[in-house]
This record gives structure tokens, sequence and C-alpha cells, in this order.
């Protein structure tokens, strides 16, 4: 008897099952990735795209209070906000900042966007400006009949550093002013020396305001001068060493239009040392 052997093949069937998250076969874009407020913009635009054709879903949300999304154009706004987008298309997502609650300086934020299984990161940074507060002292100035030189001070009270300028109106040409413009740091001070110039003038009061600007800020400093009806000449005696020069003479003019009477006084500490005679006259107009 002959033997057969039949050979039986079996073959097999291995069931793989692959955990897929998201849909690999799908992405989506998000730009700018970087948005700038600036000191001034209280809206900015970002926008999302699916790379593939079908119904896309999305979330964004943000955690920063000063910042609200909307997907409608700002008829609504909030903090979280979701929808659902077809390949192809934009959605434009509108950034709402809320400046009042901000701080002074930059502040950096994020907005979160998820879709298919990704993560996308938009960073946003808005500035607010600091607050220019400056003062100035003294509130006036006053030159009188004699003086020429006075000084006043702008301080600054704020946590910025700022510029500033002085105006001396085009009228006031007897008035000068240095320096004329600079910049003061914060909690800091800078000194101005006003000058006044009297030649040629006629007699009478000169009064005139000067403005003080610093970023959004004003300031007026009224000036007063005065240009005396006396002359006096010299304005200075030197009686040096010598005995001969014991008396000098002092003289005194009316450039007036009315009649002055003069009254001369030595100060206390001198008058040991130094007398006037005729110490008290009048004199007639010029």
């Amino acid at each position: 008897m002959r033997q057969k052997m039949l050979i039986v093949k079996i073959i097999a069937s291995i069931l793989i099952v692959l955990t897929i998250t998201g849909c690999p076969w799908v992405s989506f874009y998000v730009e700018p990735e970087t948005v700038t407020f600036g000191e001034t913009s209280v809206r900015e635009t970002i926008r999302i795209v699916f790379s593939k054709s079908g119904n896309w879903s999305w979330e964004a949300e943000t955690s920063n209070t000063w910042l609200k999304l909307s997907k409608d154009g700002g008829i609504t706004s909030a903090s979280k906000i979701e929808g659902s987008l077809s390949g192809g298309k934009v959605q434009q997502l509108d950034l709402i900042a809320d400046r009042t609650s901000i701080p002074n300086g930059t502040s950096i934020g994020e907005v979160i966007i998820k879709g298919v299984g990704d993560t996308k990161k938009v960073t946003v940074s808005i500035t607010k400006p600091g607050t220019v507060n400056i003062s100035i002292s003294p509130l006036s100035l006053d030159f009188g009949t004699i003086t020429t030189e006075l000084e006043a001070n702008i301080a600054n009270q704020s946590t910025i550093k700022t510029n500033w300028g002085v105006t001396i109106p085009s009228n006031a040409g007897w008035l000068s002013v240095t320096p004329a413009s600079g910049e003061v740091p914060a909690g800091q001070s800078v000194t101005l020396r006003f000058r006044v110039n009297r030649s040629g003038l006629a007699v009478g009061v000169y009064q005139t305001t000067v403005k003080i600007t610093a970023g959004s800020q004003e300031i007026s400093l009224p000036v007063t001068m005065e240009v005396s009806a006396l002359k006096v000449t010299p304005n200075e005696m030197q009686f040096g060493l010598i005995e001969q020069q014991a008396q000098q003479t002092l003289k005194v003019s009316n450039l007036g239009t009315q009649q002055v009477s003069i009254q001369i006084e030595v100060a206390s500490e001198a008058q040991s040392w130094l007398s006037v005679q005729n110490a008290q006259f009048n004199i007639p107009p010029s």
C-alpha cells in the first residue's frame, strides 16, 4: 500500500488595529503667529485655514483678561470661542484689547487655537505708554525792575522719561530761555534759566505767558518784567584802597513822563563806613 501525504497550508489572518489621533492627512494654519497692538490699536486680526476639503472644527482660547476673541466681527466676544470651517476657506478671528485694564509698559499674552488634533499658539503684545506728569516751580516769574536772570525747574513726576519744550510768544523778544527743549528722565528734574533784556524798551510793565509742553501735557508760566523810569549809573562803585577815592558820584535819571521822588538808603551793614549826601530829592521828567 502506498501512503500519500497531504500537506495542508493554514493561512492565519492577523488583525492590526491602528488608533489615530486627529486627522493626519489634514492640517491647519494660523497667520500671523505674532500680533502686535502697539500703543494705540484695540483690534487686530488672525486667520485660520484648513488644508483639505471637509468640515473641520476648531476652538480658540485666551487666558489674558485684557484680551477677547470674536468670530463675527466684534458683535460678540469671549475668552473662548469655537466653530467649524470647510477646507480651503478662511476663518477670520478678531482679537479685541481692553486698554483700560493693562498696566503701563508692554504686556504679553497668547491665543491657543486647536483643531484636527493639532495646537497652534499666537503670541500677542500690547503697549500702554505711561502717563506724563510734569510740574514747574516756581509757578510764575517776576523780574521786577532790576533782576535779569531767574530759574525755573521742570520736575518729571511720572514713571517714564519724557521730552519737553518751552515756547516763548513771538511778541516777547525781551525774554529768552536756556535750554529751550530736551529730555528729562523719570523722577528727575531740569533747570531752565530765563533772562530778560531791557535795552531799548520803553518804560512800563511787560508781561507774557510761556508754554511748557511734555507729551500731551501743557503748563503755563506767567512772566512779568518792568522797565523802570529810573536809570542809575554806574551800576557798581569800587572805592579801592586809595584815600583820595573816598567820594564818588551816583547819577539818577528819570526816563518817565512824571516827577519821581527819590530816597537812597545805605544797607545797615555798610552804614559804619558809607554815607550818602542828598539822599532824598525829586527828579522832574526828562
